[in-house]
């Protein structure tokens, strides 16, 4: 799965230039919308720990934070519908279609993981040394967790399902395939892990354009990933499908 699945996703950018530029160039808008309104907020630097800012800022940060947040769940919607609609039937609508369509959808999953995932993080930062081993428990079950629902946009998309129902339907698919869909996330960015690593040496004394370049190289890694996912997708369910039918052609 995850050879066929990174090839496959390397052809589908190479279909989608266009787009996948656009949704690059949208990361790299949003980081400026980012740093810019922590600037003008008073924030600094905050941008660099996002959590630990809105934490010691809740009102500030959440501010600065939230019109770049919304606007890369509408462009990461557009560009996950345009890869996995691609790998399912080879004649994907435009971006503006996919985004559209389900902006709403992908900005209420990337909220609600967004609030599981930041809860323990601030919890981690307390000082506390008991809270801070429970909120990094919670991480690593919320990571699993994660993990077995990362193919609900996808499955989304292909099947028409609301959040909930399509996070149900990728826990399903996943069953067997947790590690394939770990390596599917993780290797894109620790591909890109030296760069961003060179950046922020290179850039120590210009935060903002190393914070900004980072962004982009880690949205190239998402990019590859969310294909990755969208050809995974495709393959599971079609594995899943050969399956259930005998060799004769009858479902069993």
């Amino acid at each position: 799965m995850i050879k066929h699945s990174f090839k496959e996703a390397f052809r589908l950018i190479g279909r989608s230039r266009k787009e996948t530029g656009i949704y690059l160039l949208s990361l790299l808008l949003c980081g400026a919308i980012y740093v810019a309104l922590c600037g003008a907020l008073g924030l600094g630097d905050a941008y660099l720990e996002e959590v630990k800012s809105i934490k010691d800022s809740p009102l500030r940060g959440l501010i600065a934070y939230l019109p770049g947040f919304i606007a890369s769940a509408w462009f990461a919607a557009g560009i996950t519908g345009r890869f996995v609609m691609d790998a399912f039937k080879g004649e994907p609508d435009s971006m503006t279609h996919y985004a559209n369509g389900w902006f709403t959808r992908n900005l209420a999953a990337e909220a609600l993981f967004t609030v599981i995932f930041f809860i323990p993080g601030v919890i981690s930062l307390s000082g506390n040394k008991v809270a801070a081993a429970l909120a990094l428990c919670c991480l690593v079950i919320a990571a699993w967790f994660a993990l077995r629902l990362s193919l609900w946009l996808n499955a989304s998309f292909v099947e028409n399902l609301g959040v909930f129902k399509a996070m149900r339907r990728s826990y399903a698919v996943s069953v067997r395939n947790m590690w394939g869909l770990l390596v599917l996330i993780v290797l894109p960015f620790l591909a890109v892990a030296p760069v961003d690593v060179l950046i922020g040496k290179l850039l120590s004394g210009r935060p903002a354009l190393g914070y900004l370049l980072r962004e982009l190289m880690n949205g190239l890694a998402s990019a590859v990933m969310i294909a990755a996912l969208a050809a995974a997708y495709i393959s599971l369910v079609s594995e899943k499908a050969a399956a259930a039918v005998d060799p004769t052609g009858a479902a069993l």
